[in-house]
């Protein structure tokens, strides 16, 4: 009988890491609550209270120091990446542009 097992301490995917002024921070683990919880502070961001999209990196990647140093465009660029390559992991890559990275031409 084909049988399914999913061992949720680990995963199949490499970590998605943001680095902000040399420094790694590591996406957590997004469990369904945690969606729930992003989803409010969309809301928060769509009614104008555009510091939950400094929230949304918190609960993302956990409170860090770092984050407060961002301008609100570099916020929307981790939260973009990160959107990114959850959506499409397979095409993420080692040397793939990170967030601040100049287009190449």
């Amino acid at each position: 009988m084909p049988k399914l097992r999913i061992d949720t301490t680990t995963s199949i995917y490499e970590p998605i890491e943001v680095e902000i002024d040399g420094k790694a921070y590591v996406l957590r683990k997004l469990t369904r609550k945690e969606l729930g919880e992003l989803e409010g502070l969309d809301e928060k961001i769509k009614a104008g209270q555009l510091d939950a999209a400094y929230g949304r990196l918190e609960l993302m990647f956990g409170p860090h120091e770092a984050f407060s140093k961002l301008d609100l465009s570099q916020v929307g660029e981790v939260v973009r990446f990160v959107v990114q390559a959850i959506l499409n992991p397979e095409k993420r890559e080692k040397n793939a542009q990170k967030p601040g990275d100049k287009a190449q031409p």
